[in-house]
């Protein structure tokens, strides 16, 4: 069985490839990289059969191969709290905007009563409904927001006030 997993973040590359060693045998092959937003790596997963990714890396990959075994990693309730700790700590904020792709709207009260700020979110599918929810926030006059990698990256472009959600290794 051969299986790519997508690390999100780079911090998690070296400890993901760890345990992916001690997994590995003659049946099993694990490839563990790191690629921001949706590179041309993604069209060259045909020898695979199994595929770990996460937020807009996990979309495009599901449209790519839709017969393929795809999972997808998640971050929990804990993530999202420390990036927004993170992030409130670090801008001392009024407002800020969630944007990744997948539903929060259920936590939304809980993470504005613990931020004491007005948060909006936003989510993205893509790399170009990424980019339209950034400039939303732009012209929403959100003070910082707190994403997944694509966004990050785009928020780092443009000197946006951007925390990145990290998935804590268990």
């Amino acid at each position: 069985v051969r299986i790519i997993v997508f690390v999100p973040s780079p911090d998690m590359l070296k400890p993901v490839q760890q345990q992916a060693a001690e997994w590995e045998n003659d049946e099993i092959s694990i490839n563990v990289v790191h690629r921001f937003g949706t590179p041309e790596i993604l069209y060259q997963l045909d020898n695979y059969d199994v595929i770990v990714a996460r937020g807009i890396t996990y979309n495009k990959i599901c449209n790519i191969y839709p017969e393929k075994h795809i999972t997808r990693l998640r971050f929990d309730g804990m993530d999202l709290v420390e990036a927004l700790f993170q992030c409130r700590n670090t801008y001392h904020l009024i407002t800020l905007a969630f944007v990744w792709a997948g539903p929060a709207q259920d936590l939304l009260p809980e993470l504005e009563e613990l931020s004491d700020a007005r948060i909006s979110l936003y989510d993205v599918q893509d790399e170009e409904s990424a980019r339209d929810a950034v400039n939303a926030c732009l012209r929403d006059g959100t003070d910082a927001i707190v994403s997944g990698g694509t966004v990050s990256n785009l928020c780092r472009e443009r000197n946006i006030p951007c925390t990145y959600i990290h998935m804590r290794m268990e």
